[in-house]
């Protein structure tokens, strides 16, 4: 049974063709033989008739030879009889050819001895009967009435002795052929009801054996090719656990094994994708959590950085009342000593005042670093989104190529793969977005830190600076022939302090700018990663239509 499964769908025609063929040249061969025999035995009959076709005639020519004696003995007329001799004669010689005709032909035994004896009976009766008539015409042309019945007479005696057993032994012959065509006949009938019955029994078991093994046939494609087709519409419908059990090495084995095939690399092409979803959503639930968390800190660093302008223009303004003040102490040097005591004060709070700017610049840098680190976080879990969305691109690609391999079964999997491509395709265009925001991000970021850094040490400057100056105000009390070069000093040192601290406020307006564009992508980059979730779900949902385990 395994051997005739694993037999070829063409060999298994084959063979039945073969049968048939077979059954077709056995009914041909046994038609041909009882054609032969029918032959001979019609040759044969043919042959009897036509013997006892001659038969006959000479039987009839020899009755006709007697009644031509009879008719010569009642004639009175020489002429008539002799015109009887010629047609005796004729006569004679006529069943002399059939005699030859019939020992050419295939006689029994039997059937010959009897022509010999009809052969050997009618010579002396022909010749007797010739002679017989000649003597009654005679005799009749001699009007001789003695003569005459001496010759009727004489007739009478000889020739009916003679043609009783030549009579006798064609009749036997004509009898024995008749007999011999009747059991040919006989003979050919039985053979030609035992010839149809075996050509009855012998197309019956071919049809049977044909029908028998064409059924056979019939059932061992069928039944696999159903079993695969009931596997083939399981997976259709997006059950991906089904397996057909053929396992015969026959075509429809090796469609099993490959829809089979098919299915486990389905099934796992589908699982990949299904977790390849689970992560793209895990993750960009994070990446919408740091979003919101850059946005907070982006808003904290925007007051922060409010909070560092104003103080900048507190200081601008100290700095303007401080070159005021110099020019006043060296307008009136008596009023010196009162100013140096007022300029030492306004200079410790320009010191003071300083040390806060530097305090609040210095976190608000720390802050702007703190920002710039999330933002290299964002940036590698932008680059962990981008893998997932190039591998779930990968996988897409390999169900379509599997979905093209399985024909007009495999077309919703063309559609889910199209699907899945065209989400990790905006992945890919969402990543990219985000992350070049992110990197103009970071890079505004290090351009504040930097300029935080500077205002830092131009803050240290100006502290330094004020220093001097308390310790050159000091120096007017004792000497007041120096107060004006003092004085001239802090007015120049407090001109630059203005302009650096205006540099500072620029700074602090463009940190604060960067921070609002920060925040905004922040934003931003929020509404695509929940964006993102959301197809994630979607690719989840389409992936849950597939039964994998």
């Amino acid at each position: 049974m395994s051997f005739w499964a694993d037999l070829k769908v063409r060999t298994k025609q084959l063979v039945l063709i073969g049968i048939c063929c077979l059954a077709m040249l056995v009914v041909g061969g046994v038609g041909m033989l009882d054609m032969k025999k029918l032959n001979t035995h019609l040759g044969a009959s043919n042959e009897n008739l036509r013997q006892v076709a001659i038969l006959g005639e000479m039987k009839n020519s020899f009755l006709t030879m007697r009644l031509m004696l009879l008719a010569n003995g009642l004639t009175k007329e020489p002429a008539k009889i002799r015109e009887r001799l010629v047609d005796f004669g004729k006569t004679t010689a006529s069943i002399r050819e059939k005699i030859k005709a019939l020992e050419a032909t295939s006689l029994t035994p039997e059937g010959k001895e009897k022509l010999d004896t009809f052969k050997k009976g009618f010579e002396l009766y022909a010749s007797t009967g010739q002679k017989s008539g000649e003597t009654t015409a005679a005799a009749i042309e001699s009007q001789d009435p003695n003569a005459i019945d001496a010759a009727n007479k004489w007739g009478l005696q000889n020739l009916a002795p003679l043609y009783a057993k030549p009579a006798e032994a064609i009749s036997l012959l004509v009898e024995s052929q008749v007999k011999s065509s009747q059991i040919s006949y006989e003979t050919d009938q039985s053979i030609y009801r035992r010839d149809v019955l075996l050509m009855m029994v012998i197309i019956f078991l071919a049809v049977t054996a044909s029908f028998t093994i064409g059924l056979f046939i019939s059932r061992s494609i069928t039944g696999p090719l159903g079993r695969v087709f009931t596997t083939m519409s399981k997976v259709a419908a997006g059950d991906l656990t089904a397996h057909s059990d053929v396992d015969s090495r026959d075509e429809m084995g090796l469609l099993s094994t490959e829809v089979n095939t098919m299915s486990a690399k389905l099934q796992g092409i589908i699982t990949q994708v299904a977790q390849s979803a689970v992560r793209v959503a895990s993750s960009s639930g994070h990446l919408q959590s740091t979003s919101d968390q850059i946005a907070t800190g982006a808003e904290e660093v925007a007051s922060q950085t409010g909070t560092v302008a104003t103080a900048s223009e507190e200081m601008a303004a100290t700095s303007s009342d401080i070159a005021r003040n110099c020019l006043s102490a060296a307008e009136s040097s008596s009023f010196a000593s009162d100013t140096a005591r007022s300029g030492a004060a306004v200079v410790q709070e320009t010191i003071t005042g300083m040390e806060r700017i530097a305090g609040r610049v210095k976190q608000a840098a720390k802050t702007v670093e703190e920002l710039g680190a999330r933002s290299d976080q964002i940036g590698a879990i932008i680059g962990t989104i981008e893998d997932i969305a190039d591998q779930t691109n990968l996988l897409a690609l390999n169900a379509a190529i599997e979905a093209a391999r399985a024909g007009d079964q495999g077309r919703g999997f063309a559609v889910v793969a199209d699907e899945v491509r065209a989400l990790a395709e905006r992945t890919t265009r969402a990543t990219r977005e985000i992350g070049e925001m992110i990197k103009a991000i970071q890079t505004e970021t290090k351009g504040a830190v930097n300029a935080m850094e500077e205002g830092v040490s131009e803050v240290e400057k100006g502290t330094a600076s004020s220093m001097k100056s308390g310790e050159a105000l000091q120096g007017i009390l004792n000497q007041v022939n120096e107060l004006t070069m003092q004085v001239n000093q802090i007015a120049t040192a407090a001109e630059e302090q203005t302009a650096t601290t205006g540099e500072i406020t620029v700074n602090i307006h463009q940190i604060t700018d960067v921070v609002h564009q920060t925040a905004k992508g922040a934003t931003e980059t929020a509404t695509a990663a929940a964006d993102l979730a959301r197809q994630a779900e979607e690719l989840q949902r389409l992936v849950g239509q597939f039964k994998l385990a």
